[in-house]
């Protein structure tokens, strides 16, 4: 399933790429993140078969990530107060997730606290933007880029609330065949999500493609 994950990713970094220049700071921002998450996926996998328990590396990664994508819905307000909002947010998860490193977190667990933060912000942040800017078109929806790009990240953190608690229990419990399931499940689910952001890149790029001058 891990592999199935980077998969995705490697499809949503080509499909941002595809999207002409100059691109929408969005596209820009969304294209780092995944990415980084690819390679952050490529370094989990080779400490694991190495040295085993990977699971610190998503304390380090968790405040840049969420950096990224929460960043990425701020040229999409239209309110200054919004804007200033999610900026702030950023900074703020950065902290308590230090926090959370130095008090209540397990580095060999799963985010208990820094993760569920983190997939409620993006979640927040999604489904807002979503909400204001489809009462604000009489365009299709399915056409525009950032109503893929919300459902997917809707999709993918939905599943990720839902399912940390769950995976620490079979950690705890031992229950390793449970975990594989567990996790493999979440892994699916943000990959539909991860395609359904890779959506709204192609989206994105026809647009372009669609307002780009024609040579004289």
């Amino acid at each position: 399933m891990p592999d199935i994950g980077m998969a995705t990713e490697g499809v949503a970094v080509a499909a941002a790429l595809s999207v002409p220049r100059p691109r929408p700071l969005t596209i820009n921002l969304l294209a780092v993140f995944f990415a980084l998450s690819l390679t952050e996926d490529l370094a989990g996998g080779w400490w694991i078969s190495l040295h085993g328990n990977n699971l610190w590396l998503e304390y380090f990664e968790g405040p840049l990530n969420a950096a990224l994508v929460l960043w990425s819905f701020v040229p999409w307000q239209r309110s200054g107060t919004i804007r200033l909002a999610i900026r702030i947010s950023v900074v703020l998860y950065a902290v308590a997730c230090v926090a959370l490193i130095l008090t209540a977190e397990r580095p060999t667990e799963f985010g208990t606290y820094s993760y569920p933060i983190q997939s409620l912000l993006i979640l927040g942040a999604s489904a807002y933007t979503l909400v204001t800017r489809a009462r604000t078109t009489d365009e299709p929806l399915v056409r525009q880029d950032w109503f893929w790009i919300c459902i997917g990240w809707c999709i993918g953190h939905l599943f990720t609330l839902a399912s940390y608690p769950i995976l620490n229990s079979f950690l705890r419990a031992g229950d390793m065949h449970a975990l594989t399931v567990a996790t493999g499940v979440r892994i699916g689910a943000f990959g539909i999500g991860i395609l359904c952001v890779a959506v709204g890149f192609r989206a994105a790029a026809r647009s372009a493609g669609r307002t780009a001058p024609v040579p004289a």
